[in-house]
């Protein structure tokens, strides 16, 4: 017998949590080990006097991890929270689906053109400080989802295009320079990026659900929207607190000279390279 849509919504709701909590045990058991052939590794290198600044780089690469991934996975999860409802939003106000499309196109339009040049300003400017503006031009974004203003909501689209291009380009900018200083290696700096992907597709996952639950509870499709607002804000008040500034031009710190692992000839400053944003539906 088929399922009836209740109990295909019921099986659905079920299935996704348990799936989640596999992959998040399943890789978690594969860091531990990895985690404890590197450290096994370490031991024998310093007993044949080879390793010195590997040694104290756990607890250093922890604290990096944690402040770091903290705040981009907020930054992260304040779009995937409200995107699959940002078509609804549009034709809840009414709006055309011809003039629907013009705000998708303006978006990423917006993306491709001023979010590129805003996200390579960050160079001179700061990273960090590049961080804090995708808070706040993202934040803004959301909010103007509570107005049906057509202008407005364009307002609202061309925020969320520049917003995009700072968050898949800038934090990670700021990642590696600040490992740098640190004077963490290179499997060291892949071992954060391998984190990030895992649990920035966990984070989608369960912004997903929360997102589905925060309409259901609210009966309004503009409350995931202030959520992600809200989310924005924390995310600035994380990055402002634990961040430390970096610059395109002054990536190496004469306090913090690099190790073995990360020698400054063959590797210049970092400068953004823009990618395309995976997001498809810029707020």
């Amino acid at each position: 017998t088929s399922l009836q849509p209740s109990d295909q919504s019921l099986l659905y709701c079920f299935a996704f949590p348990v799936l989640c909590l596999l992959g998040i045990a399943l890789r978690l058991v594969i860091g531990h080990r990895r985690t404890a052939a590197n450290d096994e590794a370490l031991k024998r290198s310093g007993s044949a006097g080879g390793g010195g600044v590997e040694e104290e780089a756990s607890p250093k690469l922890a604290r990096f991890q944690v402040a770091y991934l903290g705040a981009f996975l907020a930054a992260a999860s304040a779009d995937w929270l409200q995107d699959p409802f940002l078509y609804e939003i549009f034709d809840q106000y009414g709006i055309s689906p011809a003039e629907i499309t013009v705000l998708y196109v303006a978006g990423f339009m917006t993306s491709l053109t001023l979010g590129t040049l805003i996200s390579s300003l960050a160079d001179v400017y700061g990273r960090k400080n590049g961080c804090l503006l995708y808070c706040l031009i993202y934040g803004m974004g959301c909010i103007t989802k509570n107005f049906s203003s057509y202008w407005i909501l364009m307002f609202g689209r061309m925020c969320g295009g520049i917003g995009l291009s700072l968050l898949w380009s800038v934090f990670e900018s700021w990642c590696v320079s600040e490992a740098r200083r640190l004077g963490l290696s290179e499997a060291n700096l892949v071992s954060v990026f391998t984190n990030e992907s895992f649990y920035d597709a966990a984070a989608a996952i369960i912004s997903a659900f929360a997102g589905h639950y925060i309409v259901k509870l609210s009966g309004s499709y503009v409350a995931p929207f202030n959520a992600s607002a809200l989310i924005c804000a924390a995310c600035a008040t994380l990055i402002s607190f634990t961040w430390r500034e970096n610059y395109g031009d002054d990536d190496e710190d004469d306090d913090h000279p690099p190790t073995d692992n990360y020698p400054t000839t063959n590797h210049p400053p970092t400068k953004i390279n823009t990618p395309a944003s995976p997001s498809m539906g810029a707020d």
